[in-house]
């Protein structure tokens, strides 16, 4: 796994919980662009050093069919800041665009649903299988 990958942690994490994977469009079309939101951590008793962060997403398309990289910055003071990039594939099971990954410290699994001009979603970790983070974004 790339450095970026396992930096992004801290900011991106978006995964839906049970019934809240909302079905969503699985246009590739209509996930590609940027987007401006917040990240707020949900769970600070299974992730203690989680912070709120303002975020930018930069998603464009992969090199790979139905696929989306989405880069990933957090504002602080005023500076874009990397946090890394993330591949996403649209699941119809569960009506999001979905990107798993294992860093040294924590494994998790993002989940986006976009609905128009808005973006949402959260992260889970596991071996918990909790929710650590939700997402909330508009398309630029």
């Amino acid at each position: 796994m790339r450095r970026s990958a396992r930096r992004c942690v801290g900011g991106l994490v978006l995964l839906a919980s049970g019934g809240a994977w909302a079905a969503g469009r699985g246009d590739l079309g209509d996930f590609l662009g940027t987007w401006r939101g917040t990240s707020t951590c949900v769970n600070r008793k299974v992730a203690p050093a989680c912070n709120d962060e303002t975020v930018v997403y930069d998603v464009r398309r992969s090199n790979k069919p139905k696929t989306a990289l989405l880069e990933a910055y957090k504002i602080v003071d005023g500076q874009k800041l990397p946090m890394g990039d993330l591949e996403f594939v649209y699941s119809d099971k569960e009506g999001c665009w979905r990107s798993e990954f294992t860093t040294p410290r924590v494994q998790g699994t993002w989940c986006l649903v976009v609905e128009g001009r808005s973006l949402t979603g959260s992260l889970r970790v596991m071996p918990e299988n909790v929710d650590v983070r939700k997402v909330q974004a508009l398309h630029e």
